[in-house]
C-alpha cells in the first residue's frame, strides 16, 4: 500500500495532485485499496499462489471485517486474482452481517487440540524424544497447540507453559480484575450468574461491574446464557493448573466455596423427594455430583471416602447413573492433579463402560480396593445383591446378602433384600422371619412393611396382606408400591373399582410402573374397558419391551372381547419369548377351544400342566376337555 502511494504521488502533478492528495487524505481506503488490488493481480501472474495471513482476527475484525469483506465483493475494488488464498485465524466465527452472503467463498477449519500423533511429530522435530518425558507433555498439554509448543521448548517448564497459554487466551483484556476474574471462574465445571458471584466474590475489593454478562461473551465460552455455561476443555485446563500451582490455598477456598454453594441447592433440590430416590432426581444428582468434584479439589485425600460412598448410594438407587460419578472422580483427579484420584476414577469408569449398565465390577472394585467403614461395606454388598438378583443370579444374591448381615448385624436392608430373595424362591417363611428382623431394628421403615405385605399376597393370605399394605401406604403414602400390591389383592378378592383406584393412585405417583400398568389392563378388562386395557399395555411395552407377560395380557384383552385370533397370535409372542410361560399355554388352550381347535387346546394344556403341575385352572380345564371328547 505504501509503494502504491508512493507511486501515485509519483505521477501526480499540479493541480491535479493536490485534488488526489486531498481525496486521499478524505478516502484513503477508497483510493488506496483499488492499488492494492492491482498490484496483487501483477505479482499473481509471476506466482503460482499468493497467501495472506491475518492472526488474531478477534481483535483487528473491528477495523478490518468490513473491508475484507468489501474487498472479496466483485467489483467493488476490482477483481481478485484467483490464485489468491486469505487466511483469517481468531477465536471467533467470521460475522454473519459481513461474510454471510459469500458463503461460497468461506471456509471454516475449526482448529482443536493436536492428536497424540500430531503433538509427537511436533516435538520429535523440536528433539524431544525420551519418551517418559514425551508422555508428560501430553499429559500437561492434553494437545493444545500452544502448550505442546511451550512445552517443546523447554519440557520442564509447566508453569511457564500453563501462563503462556493463559496470556494468549486473555490477550484481549488489559484490565487486571477482569482477568483474575476469568481466572477464578473456570473453576466450575459449568456456571450461572450465581456461580459468578460466588467464584469472584462482588462485595469484595475486587468486584467486576457487569461480570457475567463479559464473561458470557469472551470467545472460549461455551453454551453462553443457557444456565450452564462453561469454558472450552483446552481453555479451562491450564487455567486451573496456573491457579493451582500459583497458590494453593486460594485454590482450596475457592473450591470449598463452590461446594458449599453447590450443597445449599443438593439440599434445596431434596425438598419433597423421598431419600431412597434421590440419585434419580437430576437437579439433586447434578449438584450433588459438584459437591463431590469441588470437595475433591479442594482436599483429595479428606474427601475420597465420601465419594466412594455416594457411588455405593448411586448403585443401590440409579445405577444407570454411575458413569457420571466416575467421570467427576476423573475430573477431579486430573483437575487437582491427584494420583489417587486419578486410579479410582478410570478403574471405575473402565469397569462400569465394560459391564454395561450392571454395577457389579465397579462395586467388586470398591469392596477390595477401599477402605470401607462396616455400615458402608454392608451397603455396597446390599447394591451388589440386587443387581445379581436382577440378573436372576439367586445364589450369588443370596450370598451378598448373607455377608453384609454377617458385617453389620443390624443392617435392616440386607434383611429385606434377602426377603425379597427367599420369597421369590417360595421360602415365605424365612422370609417373613428376615422382614420380622428389619422391621424390629428400623420399625419406621416402610418398605420392610410393604414387603411384607407383598410376601402375604403371594401366600394367599389375602385380607393380612390388605391389613399391612394400609400400613404401609400410610407409613409412605408418596411411594407408589403399596397401592400396587394393594391394588392386586383387592381385583383378586372381586373388588375392581377399588383395585382400579388404587392402580390409577399408584401410577399416578410412579408414570414409568410398568407392572402396575400391567395390572391395571387386566383390570379395565374386566370392568369393560378394552381400549384403555390396550393402551395401558402399549405403554408397559414402550416402558420394558418384549416382556412375555405383557403380550400374554394383551392376548387375555383380545379373547375377553371374542377375538380370538388375534389373542392367539398374542399368546404365540409370549411363547416365543417365553417358551415355558404355563400361563400362556393354559390362555392359549382357552383361545384355541374357543375357535374349535381342540387337540391344540389339549395340547397346551397337557404343556402348561407338564411345566405347573399344581396349575389348578388348567388340570380342570383338561378334564373337562377329556370328558367331552369321551361324550362325543
Amino acid at each position: 500500500m505504501a509503494r502504491g502511494a508512493g507511486g501515485l504521488r509519483a505521477v501526480f502533478g499540479g493541480r491535479a495532485r493536490q485534488l488526489e492528495e486531498a481525496r486521499l487524505l478524505a478516502e484513503p481506503v477508497q483510493v488506496l485499496t483499488p492499488v492494492f488490488v492491482a498490484e496483487l493481480d501483477r505479482v499473481a501472474d509471476a506466482v503460482p499462489w499468493i497467501a495472506l495471513f491475518l492472526d488474531t482476527y478477534e481483535r483487528t475484525a473491528p477495523q478490518l471485517d468490513r473491508w475484507l469483506a468489501d474487498l472479496f465483493t466483485p467489483g467493488r475494488y476490482g477483481e481478485l486474482p484467483a490464485n489468491l488464498v486469505l487466511t483469517l485465524a481468531g477465536q471467533r466465527r467470521l460475522d454473519p452481517a459481513h461474510w454471510g452472503d459469500r458463503g461460497r467463498l468461506v471456509a471454516d477449519v475449526p482448529l482443536g487440540p493436536f492428536t497424540e500423533e500430531e503433538a509427537r511429530q511436533l516435538l520429535h522435530e523440536r528433539g524431544v524424544v525420551a519418551e517418559p518425558v514425551v508422555r508428560e507433555v501430553l499429559r500437561l498439554s492434553g494437545g493444545l497447540p500452544v502448550l505442546v509448543s511451550t512445552l517443546a521448548a523447554n519440557p520442564g517448564a509447566a508453569g511457564e507453559a500453563n501462563a503462556t497459554a493463559v496470556e494468549r487466551f486473555l490477550a484481549g483484556e488489559s484490565d487486571p480484575a477482569r482477568r483474575a476474574a476469568a481466572l477464578a471462574c473456570a473453576l466450575p465445571r459449568r456456571f450461572d450468574e450465581d456461580l459468578v458471584a460466588v467464584a469472584v466474590p462482588q462485595d469484595g475489593p475486587h468486584a467486576v461491574p457487569g461480570l457475567y454478562d463479559w464473561l458470557l461473551e469472551l470467545p472460549f465460552v461455551a453454551e453462553p446464557y443457557s444456565g450452564r455455561s462453561r469454558y472450552h476443555a483446552v481453555v479451562r485446563a491450564p487455567m486451573l493448573r496456573l491457579q493451582r500451582t500459583g497458590s494453593p490455598q486460594r485454590w482450596k477456598a475457592a473450591h470449598d466455596r463452590l461446594a458449599e454453594a453447590f450443597a445449599a441447592r443438593r439440599d434445596a433440590a431434596a425438598e419433597g423427594i423421598d431419600p431412597e430416590r434421590l440419585w434419580a432426581e437430576q437437579p439433586w444428582r447434578r449438584a450433588a455430583l459438584d459437591v463431590l468434584y469441588h470437595r475433591l479439589c479442594a482436599r483429595p485425600r479428606i474427601a475420597l471416602p465420601e465419594a466412594l460412598r455416594a457411588g455405593i448410594e448411586l448403585f443401590a438407587q440409579r445405577p444407570s447413573r454411575a458413569r457420571h460419578w466416575a467421570r467427576t472422580l476423573v475430573d477431579a483427579g486430573e483437575d487437582a492433579d491427584n494420583a489417587v484420584l486419578r486410579e479410582w476414577g478410570r478403574d471405575l469408569l473402565a469397569a462400569i463402560t465394560d459391564h454395561g449398565p450392571r454395577p457389579t465390577a465397579a462395586l467388586g472394585l470398591l469392596l477390595t480396593r477401599a477402605e470401607l467403614t462396616d455400615t458402608d461395606r454392608a451397603a455396597a454388598l446390599v447394591a451388589r445383591a440386587w443387581d445379581r438378583f436382577r440378573a436372576g443370579e439367586l445364589d450369588a444374591a443370596l450370598s451378598d446378602h448373607g455377608r453384609a448381615i454377617a458385617v453389620d448385624p443390624r443392617s435392616e436392608r440386607a434383611h429385606q433384600g434377602r426377603a425379597v430373595i427367599l420369597r421369590s424362591l417360595g421360602r415365605y417363611e424365612e422370609a417373613l422371619a428376615d422382614l420380622d428382623r428389619a422391621e424390629e431394628i428400623a420399625p419406621a421403615w416402610a418398605w420392610a412393611v410393604r414387603e411384607r405385605g407383598e410376601t402375604y399376597r403371594r401366600m394367599g393370605r389375602l385380607e393380612e396382606a390388605l391389613t399391612v399394605l394400609d400400613r404401609a401406604h400410610a407409613m409412605d403414602p408418596s411411594d407408589a408400591v403399596p397401592l400396587g400390591s394393594r391394588g392386586l389383592v383387592r381385583h383378586v378378592l372381586g373388588r375392581p373399582e377399588e383395585a382400579l383406584d388404587d392402580f390409577d393412585r399408584a401410577i399416578a405417583l410412579w408414570p414409568e410402573y410398568a407392572w402396575a400398568l400391567v395390572r391395571r389392563s387386566r383390570v379395565r378388562s374386566v370392568l369393560g374397558d378394552p381400549v384403555g386395557a390396550l393402551a395401558d399395555l402399549d405403554r408397559a411395552e414402550e416402558l420394558n419391551p418384549g416382556l412375555p407377560g405383557t403380550e400374554g395380557e394383551r392376548g387375555e384383552v383380545y379373547r375377553a372381547t371374542g377375538r380370538y385370533e388375534e389373542a392367539v397370535a398374542c399368546y404365540d409372542r409370549a411363547l416365543a419369548l417365553d417358551p415355558d410361560y404355563a400361563w400362556a399355554h393354559g390362555s392359549r388352550a382357552a383361545a384355541l377351544e374357543a375357535l374349535g381347535r381342540i387337540p391344540e387346546a389339549r395340547a397346551d394344556l397337557d404343556r402348561a400342566l407338564e411345566l405347573d403341575p399344581g396349575y389348578a385352572w388348567a388340570r380342570e380345564r383338561r378334564e373337562r376337555l377329556g370328558a367331552s371328547r369321551a361324550g362325543s
